[in-house]
């Protein structure tokens, strides 16, 4: 449960990503490189850098689920955060982001998984649900016509989050 009185955060990036592909390599291995390409746009915004790596050790996981957990807020996504609550302050210790590969009988094709994957990769670094019509909306439609922008409203709540020095 995230704290209400304040966000929560990395204190430090690059951040690691371990992309377990186990699940999708007979599906779709190309989900594999959206999750990248989704990573890449968030880094795009200067504000927070990636590092995938092999090993499962890493800040965040992200892997492809056949379903997703009882208590999941969004319907195609989930991400837990694991926290350390420091006063009024909460630092991010690790994430592991599932994804489903499709919804109800639909399967997702390359932009979709690209909009889940940054939707899902934002909560892992932070952000909250908006009500704009932007990447971090908990609704996605399907299919998507193209893969979403991140908007100024979310480059802004993310540079909020992020402006003080982390604590250690």
């Amino acid at each position: 449960e995230q704290p209400s009185t304040t966000a929560i955060r990395w204190n430090h990036f690059p951040l690691t990503v371990y992309i377990n592909d186990d699940f999708i390599l007979q599906k779709n291995p190309e989900y594999a490189t959206d999750a990248r390409r989704a990573l890449d746009i968030w880094q795009s915004t200067g504000i927070v850098s990636f590092t995938v790596v092999d090993s499962p050790e890493a800040d965040i996981t992200i892997e492809w689920v056949p379903s997703l957990k009882e208590k999941a807020t969004d319907t195609l996504g989930n991400t837990d955060l694991k926290f350390i609550k420091i006063s009024q302050f909460g630092i991010i210790q690790n994430a592991t982001i599932g994804l489903l590969t499709r919804s109800e009988s639909t399967q997702l094709n390359s932009k979709d998984m690209t909009n889940l994957a940054l939707h899902e990769i934002g909560h892992a670094i932070g952000l909250q649900h908006t009500s704009e019509d932007d990447i971090m909306n908990p609704t996605l439609t399907i299919p998507s016509n193209a893969v979403k922008e991140i908007s100024t409203t979310n480059t802004n709540n993310l540079q909020e989050l992020y402006k003080s020095p982390a604590k250690p």
